[in-house]
């Protein structure tokens, strides 16, 4: 594809930059435009430019984004923030770009409001008859479940006021809201996996990636072939009508594969992917503009992972 030009929000964050470098790889003459709200970030040693933008839910962000898109003559927007997703679909962004000839790569509404919303995950999964972790409301919660359970923000990112409860006594009286959520303790902390599912609306391909968390981040992995993991989060993608990437995160129990979040975006794996020739965000880019999905060959079942840590200098850029 030539004459790309690329706008990715959250560089400063290891997806946006992540997304930053497969773009770089693939698209190597494509002119890539980096925003956030931190300016201190080593974006510019993969972006041609990097603009500093205000908060995804500032009085300023829509018409921000709108003029830069304009004056850089940006022909693709990838939002890698939740809460840039969400305020792409709350102020219709994405249709108002999509009307201006302008893409964005972003999944439909329906994900996305089932998405960020734990609890609606946990009904969407439930009325689907699809294995969840029991999940309450903690305003409704008399649950005569076994502890340890799960304490999580109704809405909110990664493991952000995640904290494990042994008893009624550990959940504080401000914290019995609609606004978090209680969930069944899925054991056991080493069968986590990181599973993603790519579509075009008729091709499903899947990768599982059982990891090791170190400071919320994928730390470590393997690829691990599961006929079982596969066709669970392939129901659960078609029943969302996927098309483009989607981030699946389960534990494997006694009851099978079962799911605790879904993640309604690239996740910080997605390097790690593409590297294993598991190029869902180059696919997704393919779908939006009309092209063939390019063929994919799976990665040897046990292949390992690692994150290493890489160093930027910056001279005469900034």
């Amino acid at each position: 594809m030539k004459d790309l030009r690329i706008l990715v929000t959250g560089v400063a964050g290891d997806i946006g930059f992540g997304i930053g470098k497969i773009l770089r790889h693939h698209f190597e003459d494509c002119f890539l435009l980096g925003v956030d709200i931190d300016s201190n970030n080593p974006a510019l040693a993969i972006f041609d430019m990097f603009k500093k933008i205000d908060h995804a839910d500032s009085d300023t962000y829509e018409k921000n984004i709108i003029d830069l898109v304009r004056s850089m003559n940006v022909n693709l927007i990838i939002p890698t923030s939740e809460a840039e997703i969400s305020i792409f679909w709350k102020k219709k962004l994405v249709d108002f770009f999509e009307k201006n000839n302008i893409k964005v790569l972003i999944l439909n509404y329906r994900i996305v409001q089932t998405s960020l919303d734990k609890f609606k995950t946990y009904e969407f999964l439930k009325n689907n008859e699809l294995e969840c972790p029991n999940t309450y409301l903690a305003n409704d919660f008399k649950s005569q479940d076994e502890f340890p359970m799960i304490f999580k923000l109704r809405s909110g990112q990664g493991s952000k006021g995640l904290k494990i409860i042994y008893s009624h006594g550990d959940i504080k009286e401000s914290d019995l809201s609609s606004t978090n959520i209680i969930q069944e303790y899925l054991p056991d902390d080493d069968q986590e996996y990181t599973c993603c599912v790519f579509s075009d609306g008729k091709i499903y391909r899947s990768i599982n990636i059982k990891r090791k968390l170190k400071g919320g981040f994928t730390y470590s992995g393997e690829v691990v072939e599961s006929k079982l993991i596969d066709s669970y989060i392939e129901k659960i993608s078609k029943l969302l009508k996927l098309q483009g990437s989607i981030n699946l995160q389960l534990r494997m129990t006694n009851r099978g594969p079962v799911l605790f979040e879904i993640n309604p975006r690239f996740s910080s794996t997605v390097v790690f992917r593409d590297k294993l020739g598991f190029s869902d965000l180059i696919w997704s880019i393919q779908v939006k503009f009309g092209y063939k999905v390019e063929k994919y060959i799976k990665p040897r079942d046990g292949t390992k992972i690692y994150r290493g840590i890489d160093e930027y200098i910056l001279e005469g850029k900034v």
